[in-house]
């Protein structure tokens, strides 16, 4: 029974020491341009709301000196996705991630092409009046957090 405490001790440990040692770097210095998409699977969001999240997104982007291209043009996606998180156990929150897909070519096994997450940002919350939060925390922290983070990269 000893052992076995002293294990899960240890491998406590190790698990939150790397938890705080691996920060998160992205690398937004080549990011040339991206198309935008939302995806709101349990509809949380009405059609205008989800159309003006759409067009302000863009807008800060362009304000960011980000191009902002169709799918098809794009090297880089950003997804906002925004889920529902149901639970029996706990109270249940809303999920809002946004993600930076790129196009990457990897040379493992040969020339493969392939997408890979370049950023990765979310947050999970309780929330109250769902599609006004929702909004907030999209505009207000992770399109922020993003911006900055492309803004400092491109400058150094």
């Amino acid at each position: 029974m000893k052992n076995i405490l002293l294990l899960a001790f240890f491998v406590m440990l190790i698990a939150v020491g790397n938890s705080y040692s691996q920060q998160q770097t992205f690398n937004l210095k080549n990011l040339n341009n991206v198309s935008v998409e939302i995806q709101d699977p349990e509809h949380l969001l009405s059609n205008t709301t989800l159309e003006k999240l759409l067009a302000e997104i863009k807008l800060h982007l362009m304000s960011a000196d980000v191009k902002v291209v169709s799918l098809e043009d794009s090297k880089a996606q950003m997804v906002v996705k925004i889920d529902y998180i149901r639970s029996t156990f706990a109270e249940q929150r809303v999920l809002v991630q946004l993600d930076i897909y790129e196009k990457v070519n990897t040379k493992r096994l040969g020339n493969i092409e392939t997408e890979a997450i370049t950023y990765n940002d979310f947050s999970l919350f309780k929330a109250k009046k769902v599609e006004q939060e929702i909004y907030d925390v999209t505009m207000d922290k992770l399109l922020i957090n993003f911006i900055n983070d492309y803004i400092d990269q491109k400058g150094s």
